[in-house]
């Protein structure tokens, strides 16, 4: 009988992180990573299906709602070898240029795709990260260790979610056909990131083309602000008549004041000691609106002497004979009506893992799944995650999403790759282990 030889197959050594997704958030993970020093010490397998780039940031044809230099604080804690960079520095130099205003985005893209490249080759070249160029399928976690279906050896004790998020043109239609739009008339209707974004020209040219042109907005976040800001700045602007604008929206809309002092002197009374941020001292500093889309609405609301815009009109969304007449004069009708993470399938212990509601994540960022439960080394990063900052940062009685690219950079980003992060993230793996 013939000897059979036996081949000894190599076990796969898990990665220390998995780190899903390569736009502003992730960046701001590994960034945050290399500030703290686990980049030193740990290894992260990332899988990004566009390395080239940094997220859609830069695809959009709107200013920031962010003064441009404090872009520059994503270089704050980075080694020098990374920071004077001379495409760098010149893109930085860009942002400092218009201090105290806003940043076109795809200037702020530039910069942060740069900074991106070199942050990845640095830590390629220290070995401390492994890039695949992919999509994620399914993630699953057995036996302490988080994988992906698609992709042979991706093994990590951790998990980091920066998936980013997106506007949802089936849940948006849903919610203006049962506000009272026609379902003969979904032609119309636009999602905020695409009207300032690769529609934008289809929305200037039907604008230009009807002859009373109107426009509905739905929703009060800064994307509504912002598009109806865009409209009004764009060719379509100069033939938008009186009320051709409405904006539709279900909180009060606010803006940011520097203090209490200065909202009075604008003529802005409507607040109370939940409204201040105990830190800066700013009134809204969370739920109120900045720079342009403040200037706007400071505009729409008379505050601060600032000359009227009667080419916009804001509508309670609680006015159903409004909104449903509204809807049926649009010639566009913008949708936005906020975004929801763009989470992989994700299966724990054979069980798949649903998610909804507001709050993903919890003040460690940790992953909740939609019963409000800790998933197991997971942690999550980025726009829609419904981050609960009260006590922390901004004004305790702010209601809504919390984000910001400076915070996936600093206070948010911290949680992932700081102490307390990290802290959670080990007692997570000790009661998986018992």
């Amino acid at each position: 009988m013939k000897a059979v030889m036996s081949h000894a197959v190599p076990s796969i050594r898990p990665h220390d992180v998995l780190l899903i997704g390569g736009g502003p958030a992730a960046l701001g993970a590994l960034c945050a990573m290399i500030r703290t020093g686990v980049a030193e010490r740990q290894s992260v397998l990332m899988l990004d299906d566009a390395p080239d780039r940094c997220g859609r940031i830069g695809d959009h044809a709107i200013p920031s709602d962010t003064q441009a230099e404090k872009f520059l604080t994503c270089l704050d804690g980075l080694p020098d070898r990374i920071t004077q960079d001379t495409a760098l520095v010149s893109l930085g130099d860009a942002l400092a240029a218009r201090s105290g205003r806003s940043a076109p985005l795809p200037l702020v893209g530039e910069f942060l795709a740069r900074l991106k490249r070199l942050v990845l080759n640095d830590l390629r070249r220290r070995q401390s990260l492994v890039l695949r160029a992919a999509r994620c399928d399914t993630l699953r976690y057995e036996n302490g260790l988080w994988s992906v279906d698609n992709q042979p050896g991706a093994l990590a004790h951790r998990l980091i979610l920066a998936c980013g998020a997106s506007e949802r043109r089936s849940d948006a239609l849903a919610t203006l056909i049962g506000l009272g739009l026609n379902p003969d008339a979904t032609d119309k209707v636009v999602l905020s990131s695409e009207g300032f974004g690769w529609r934008r020209t289809e929305v200037e040219a039907r604008l230009m083309d009807a002859e009373t042109p109107r426009v509905a907005i739905v929703g009060g976040s800064h994307s509504a602000i912002a598009s109806a800001a865009a409209l009004l700045a764009g060719e379509a602007g100069t033939r938008l008549g009186t009320d051709a604008i409405t904006l539709h929206h279900r909180r009060p809309m606010t803006a940011t004041f520097d203090s209490p002092a200065a909202a009075r002197e604008a003529g802005y009374a409507d607040f109370g000691a939940d409204d201040i941020c105990p830190v800066t001292g700013r009134v809204h500093a969370l739920g109120g609106f900045r720079l342009d889309s403040r200037a706007l609405l400071m505009r729409l609301r008379g505050w601060g002497g600032a000359p009227a815009e009667p080419r916009v009109r804001t509508v309670d969304l609680t006015n159903a004979d409004a909104l449903r007449r509204s809807l049926a004069d649009a010639t566009v009708v913008i949708s936005a009506l906020g975004y929801r993470p763009d989470f992989p399938r994700m299966i724990v212990s054979g069980q798949a893992v649903r998610f909804g509601g507001q709050t993903h994540v919890d003040p460690q960022s940790r992953l909740l799944d939609a019963d409000g439960q800790v998933l197991p080394a997971a942690q999550a990063v980025g726009l829609a995650m419904g981050y609960d900052l009260r006590g922390r940062f901004g004004e305790p009685g702010f209601k809504g999403q919390a984000n910001g690219l400076v915070l996936w950079f600093k206070e948010i980003a911290e949680t992932v790759a700081g102490a307390d992060g990290l802290s959670a993230m080990d007692d997570d793996l000790a009661a998986a282990a018992a």
